[in-house]
C-alpha cells in the first residue's frame, strides 16, 4: 500500500471529526477495540441470538460480534457514508452473510427479535430509547452501554476501561419497565 494512501487511511477518524456535524445526526466517535470486545463479553450473545448496534457508525461492534460470536448482527445509523463503508468492512471481515447494515433511525427501527443491543449514544439519547427498550425487547435482552448511563436505571454490571463506563442491564429486572 503506498505511504500517502496508509497515512491518508490513519488521518480519516481524525478528518472524519473536524468535518462540522450534521444537524440531524450525533457526532460519529469510534469504540476502542477492547471496550467492543468487553461489551461483548459482558451481553455473551449465543449463536441463535440477534444483536442490534444503535448509531452503528463504521459497523466495527457489529462485524465483531458476527466474526467472534457468529450471530447474526445488524447496525443502524443514519448516515449513509457509514452505512456503506459499514457494508465494505463486512465484506472485507468475511462476515457479509451475518451482518446487516440499515440507514434509520433508531428510534423508527423494530428491536422486537432482538436479544442483545449495544449503544455508544448521548445520555439524552439513551433517555429518550428507555421507552421503546422497554416495549420491544424480550425478557432476557441484555442491553450493554460505552460511555453513557440509563439514567436513574441501575445497571446489573458496570466496570471502567480506560476511564470510561461499560454497563450492563438485563430486560425486564434491571430497566424498570412498568
Amino acid at each position: 500500500m503506498p505511504t500517502r494512501l496508509l497515512y491518508l487511511l490513519l488521518a480519516l477518524p481524525l478528518i472524519v471529526h473536524a468535518l462540522p456535524p450534521n444537524a440531524d445526526a450525533p457526532p460519529f466517535v469510534t469504540t476502542p477495540p477492547d471496550a467492543i470486545a468487553r461489551m461483548l463479553e459482558l451481553a455473551a450473545p449465543q449463536p441463535d441470538e440477534t444483536l442490534a448496534d444503535l448509531g452503528s457508525g463504521d459497523g466495527r461492534i457489529v462485524i465483531e460480534a458476527a466474526r467472534r460470536y457468529g450471530i447474526q448482527a445488524v447496525g443502524f445509523e443514519m448516515d449513509e457514508s457509514l452505512v456503506r463503508i459499514s457494508r465494505m468492512n463486512a465484506k472485507k471481515a468475511g462476515v457479509l452473510q451475518h451482518t446487516r447494515f440499515e440507514v434509520e433511525d433508531i428510534f423508527d427501527v423494530d428491536l422486537s427479535g432482538v436479544q442483545v443491543v449495544t449503544m455508544f449514544l448521548r445520555d439524552s439519547i439513551n433517555l429518550r430509547l428507555r421507552p421503546k427498550l422497554c416495549k420491544e425487547l424480550p425478557a432476557g435482552a441484555r442491553v450493554v452501554t460505552y460511555r453513557y448511563a440509563m439514567g436513574e436505571w441501575q445497571p446489573r454490571h458496570a466496570e471502567e476501561l480506560h476511564g470510561e463506563r461499560i454497563m450492563l442491564w438485563r430486560v425486564p429486572e434491571d430497566l424498570g419497565c412498568s
